[in-house]
């Protein structure tokens, strides 16, 4: 099998930033992570998981870390880029390099562990000057890698069209055998793509931890895992079905099936979500609920999506403690339904070429969010990005790309909420 037209478009020009080192020529899996100013402890605790794993030998996975920055944070060094330059120098130290300099005692030491058990970390640098992107897009950058592991695959090793290409995220502790249950679930010829159990971890600094825990079963509605290690390996508990993966870091694919569809596409965030609905149209099956469990850390995310949980974590983890410390009597939920329709009478309006910030501002009206908190300058801000989102052509970018933004850091905050103080009061 050659490769595709899909994988050699978007490797075009990628030279410069392609892994160095050689695919393994017994290489099953690879895991692809991206990191994007993340923490060395958190980066190097992912790293710790996929080196516990068991019933795999080394040279049969490898693991391909994309590290990325905008161009404008790239040349300017903005704090985001020299965080991920020093995941970039730590990686390197892992693979053999000199020792970072500006890591502490602790970060060497845990480092130097992966070191001595020659765990295969490759690097994919897309935050230098040279070689990032004009926009800091995780989509992009983790269709990117996924597209170059692919020819990896089909070019330097036995398993070829079928070798298995793993989504993880940078806060993602992986059970010790969710490699080895890999390659049991892709030994059936048919299956396309595959998760496990997904749980979510509190993180051990957050203060009433029981307090957001309950705050964040009601918004995902059902219970997360609060603990920070693999619990016992659940049994396969549903048998193989279509039903659509829904979450970027608890999904694999295997290579041929993400050709197919043409890799995630274009897409500023939920890419690998994007990804697993395109894999269920194909013949096959996708499979949920396998013998394996990723957890992932509740947690804000740097550059959290309109919708993404990154962004409710922060909203809800600011909710409780303004609560918790008296400067606020009530916990509260995003309504993030309304924000979906907010957006979608904006588009609407514009489409109609009737935006401007009267019709916005009584939108705000109609939805109940206190517009009078919002000056003219946010709402004519607004109006210019949604009109910028629609004169874009379909598949330029995503749709409302900058509106999102600007909702995001604008008018977030005054969406409409959910009283939720009854249900938690008594975590208090």
């Amino acid at each position: 099998m050659s490769r595709t037209n899909s994988v050699q478009g978007i490797l075009t020009g990628e030279q410069t930033s392609q892994i160095r080192e050689s695919m393994h020529l017994n290489c099953k899996i690879a895991v692809m992570v991206p990191v994007y100013n993340e923490s060395a402890g958190l980066f190097l605790s992912c790293l710790e998981s996929l080196a516990a794993q068991t019933k795999i030998k080394p040279e049969e996975f490898e693991v391909a870390v994309v590290i990325n920055n905008s161009k404008r944070e790239a040349l300017e060094k903005e704090p985001v880029f020299l965080a991920n330059l020093a995941i970039f120098e730590l990686i390197r130290f892992i693979q053999g390099g000199k020792e970072p300099k500006s890591a502490d005692k602790t970060v060497i030491r845990r480092a130097g562990a992966l070191r001595d058990k020659h765990l295969a970390v490759r690097v994919i640098d897309k935050f230098s000057a040279a070689t990032a992107y004009e926009e800091n897009n995780v989509g992009t950058a983790s269709n990117r890698a996924c597209a170059e592991l692919a020819n990896r695959f089909l070019t330097s090793t036995k398993a070829a069209q079928n070798g298995i290409i793993a989504l993880a995220d940078c806060d993602c502790i992986l059970s010790p055998n969710f490699l080895q249950a890999l390659t049991v679930d892709f030994a059936d010829p048919t299956v396309n793509a595959c998760s496990g159990i997904l749980q979510y971890a509190m993180p051990n600094s957050v203060k009433k931890t029981q307090t957001l825990q309950k705050a964040l079963e009601t918004y995902l509605h059902r219970p997360l895992m609060i603990r920070n290690q693999p619990k016992k390996l659940m049994r396969r508990n549903d048998s193989k079905t279509n039903r659509i993966i829904s979450c970027c870091p608890n999904l694999a694919v295997r290579v041929r099936s993400y050709i197919a569809v043409g890799g995630m596409g274009k897409h500023i965030s939920n890419a690998g979500t994007a990804l697993a609905i395109k894999l269920s149209s194909l013949p096959g099956l996708t499979c949920v609920d396998m013998n394996y469990s990723v957890f992932v850390l509740a947690r804000p995310s740097a550059r959290a999506d309109l919708f993404s949980f990154g962004r409710a974590v922060e909203f809800i983890s600011r909710s409780v403690e303004a609560y918790m410390i008296g400067k606020a009597n009530k916990v509260l939920l995003p309504k993030t339904e309304d924000m979906r329709v907010f957006l979608g009478v904006a588009a609407g309006l514009a489409k109609n070429g009737k935006i401007n910030e009267d019709n916005l501002r009584r939108l705000c009206e109609e939805l109940q969010m206190p517009a009078e908190r919002l000056s003219a300058a946010n709402f004519k801000e607004l109006a210019l990005a949604v009109e910028d989102d629609m004169s874009q052509p379909l598949g330029i970018r995503p749709p409302l790309w900058r509106t999102m933004a600007v909702v995001a850091e604008k008018f977030y905050d005054s969406f409409p909420k959910t009283d939720i103080t009854s249900l938690v009061a008594t975590q208090i």
